[in-house]
C-alpha cells in the first residue's frame, strides 16, 4: 500500500476496510441487535449494495442520502454506497422534514436510501429517487447483485483519495445547516491518528463502541477505528444511551474502546469508570472536559481529550494520555498542523 511523504497510507476508506477482509475474513466486524458478523459477511452484504447501486448509475463525485434506522443494514448500506464510489449522506430520522428537506435541496443526491418504516419521515416531493431497501422488489434485485468486490473497472469513474467520502450537514454559523465534505485522504489521516491513540495497529480482538449517530462527524472516528483496523464496531440498537443503560452495554459487549461527550460520560453511575475493566482507550471530545472527570476515568485506561471542527475530519488535535490536571487540548493530530492565532 502506498503512503504519503507523512507515513499515512494514501488509500480510499474501502481499500483499507478491504485490506481488513482479506487478512482476517472470519473475524469479527460487527455487533449489533444480537448478531456478529464477520468481515466476509459484512463486505458481501455492502458488494451487493454496491453493485445494485452502480447498475443505478451511482458512482464518485455522487452523493447518496442515507436514511435508515441505527442497523445492520445501515452500515452495509453505508459501505455500499462508499464501495460504489460515492459520498454517504446521513440523515437523522427525528429532524423536522423541513430541515432534510433543505439538505436535499442543497446536496443535490442521486439517490436516498430508507426503509418502509422510515419513509414516512422522509419530506414529501424529493428530486432523488427514493429506494425503499426492504421493498420485495429491491431485496429481490440486491440478492442477484455479485458478491465480489467491485473492481475499478465496474465504477462509473475513476476513484482516489481526492475524492469525497461523505457528507455531514452541521448547524451553520448563520443557524442554516452547512454541508461539509470530507474526502478519503482526511479518512487515511484519520485511521493513522485511530491507530497511534487506540494501539490499533492489529485491530483484532479489539472492541470499538458505535455511539454517536452517523450524523455526527464523531461517528466516523469510530467507523474509522474499527472497520479499517481489523477491530470489530459494537453497535447499539438504541441511540443516545446514557447512565445505567450506557454502563450496562459497555459491560456486557466488553467495549474496550469508546468515545464519549463528557457530559454523557457525566451520567454514568459512580464506580463505573473502576468497573469498565475491559475499556482501554477513552476519548472525550465534542465539548469542554472536566479535570475532575479526567481525574476519575484517566487511571487504568489511555484517555485522550480530542479537539477539532467537522471540516478537519472530525479532529484537529489531541491531548494524552491525561491522569489528572488541566484538561488541554494538545497537538496537532498525525499529517495535521495547529496555529495559534491571538
Amino acid at each position: 500500500m502506498p503512503f504519503a511523504g507523512t507515513g499515512v497510507p494514501t488509500a480510499t476508506f474501502i481499500e483499507l476496510f478491504q485490506a481488513c477482509v482479506q487478512q482476517a475474513p472470519h473475524a469479527p466486524a460487527l455487533d449489533c441487535a444480537g448478531t456478529v458478523w464477520t468481515y466476509q459477511e459484512l463486505n458481501t452484504a455492502a458488494n451487493r449494495y454496491a453493485h445494485w447501486l452502480i447498475g443505478l448509475g451511482i458512482g464518485p463525485e455522487q452523493t447518496v442520502a442515507l436514511a435508515v434506522p441505527r442497523s445492520a443494514e445501515q452500515i452495509t448500506a453505508l459501505l455500499g454506497i462508499m464501495k460504489a464510489g460515492a459520498a454517504y449522506l446521513p440523515w437523522d430520522l427525528t429532524h423536522p422534514p423541513q430541515r432534510l428537506a433543505y439538505m436535499a435541496a442543497d446536496a443535490a443526491p442521486a439517490a436516498v436510501l430508507t426503509t418502509r418504516a422510515a419513509a414516512a419521515r422522509l419530506p414529501a416531493d424529493l428530486a432523488a429517487d427514493v429506494l425503499v431497501l426492504d421493498a420485495p422488489d429491491t431485496l429481490s434485485a440486491r440478492r442477484d447483485m455479485p458478491q465480489r468486490d467491485p473492481a475499478a473497472t465496474d465504477l462509473r469513474a475513476p476513484l482516489s483519495v481526492a475524492n469525497t467520502a461523505y457528507v455531514i450537514y452541521t448547524s451553520g454559523s448563520t443557524g442554516r445547516p452547512k454541508g461539509v465534505t470530507v474526502t478519503h485522504a482526511g479518512l487515511a489521516a484519520l485511521r493513522a491518528e485511530a491507530v497511534r491513540v487506540g494501539e490499533l495497529g492489529n485491530g483484532r480482538g479489539h472492541r470499538v463502541l458505535q455511539y454517536a449517530a452517523l450524523s455526527f462527524d464523531m461517528s466516523v472516528w469510530d467507523l474509522v477505528a474499527a472497520l479499517t483496523t481489523g477491530a470489530l464496531l459494537v453497535l447499539p440498537e438504541q441511540e443516545q444511551l446514557v447512565g445505567e443503560e450506557l454502563a450496562a452495554l459497555m459491560a456486557e459487549r466488553e467495549v474496550t474502546h469508546a468515545t464519549l461527550p463528557p457530559s454523557v460520560l457525566a451520567t454514568l453511575p459512580a464506580g463505573t469508570a473502576a468497573a469498565l475493566g475491559r475499556l482501554r482507550v477513552l476519548v472525550v471530545g465534542g465539548e469542554a472536559s472536566t479535570p475532575a472527570l479526567v481525574a476519575e476515568w484517566g487511571t487504568g485506561r489511555r484517555l485522550f481529550n480530542a479537539y477539532g471542527p467537522t471540516e478537519a475530519t472530525v479532529w484537529a488535535t489531541f491531548a494524552g494520555p491525561l491522569g489528572d490536571g488541566a484538561v488541554p487540548i494538545g497537538t496537532a493530530m498525525t499529517d495535521a498542523r495547529a496555529y495559534l492565532l491571538g
